[in-house]
């Protein structure tokens, strides 16, 4: 894994005090929710800060319990906007930024790809090799 905790807090954008994780049963509890069993880093992200991370992510949608509603969102904009497109069923949609720009991996092996889409995208992009990779671009761009 990719050491979460350690990212976030070694790189100033969170503290340990700020850092609130998901229990396991609370993550079984959403991979019921959702349908979906996820990688093994993202299940660490939701352990270590899945809830808050200090300034992790503060302009982004991307903690429980707003990952939820993101699946149904990201669908919706699909629908409208690509009428030709369809996510793939394995798809997670885990952030969300102002209701046009989404981004998701596929929930095969412990460490995908990342891909976005923006609302007037023909289909979405990879804009990761990893989930792991991603996260550390997110952690690299977020204020101090």
């Amino acid at each position: 894994m990719i050491g979460i905790r350690q990212l976030l807090v070694a790189s100033g954008v969170a503290t340990a005090a700020e850092l609130y994780g998901l229990s396991a049963q609370e993550i079984e509890a959403l991979e019921a929710k959702i349908g979906l069993v996820f990688p093994g880093v993202y299940r660490e992200f939701l352990s270590v800060a899945g809830r808050s991370a200090g300034r992790f992510a503060s302009e982004v949608d991307v903690f429980f319990p707003d990952v939820v509603e993101l699946q149904g969102e990201a669908k919706e904009l699909i629908a409208e906007c690509k009428p030709g497109y369809q996510l793939p069923d394995d798809a997670l949609i885990f952030t969300g930024y102002q209701g046009y720009q989404y981004t998701f991996f596929r929930c095969l092996g412990d460490d995908p790809p990342v891909y976005r889409f923006f609302d007037d995208d023909e289909e979405p992009t990879q804009t990761a090799d990893s989930l792991s990779a991603f996260l550390r671009e997110m952690v690299a761009t977020t204020p101090r």
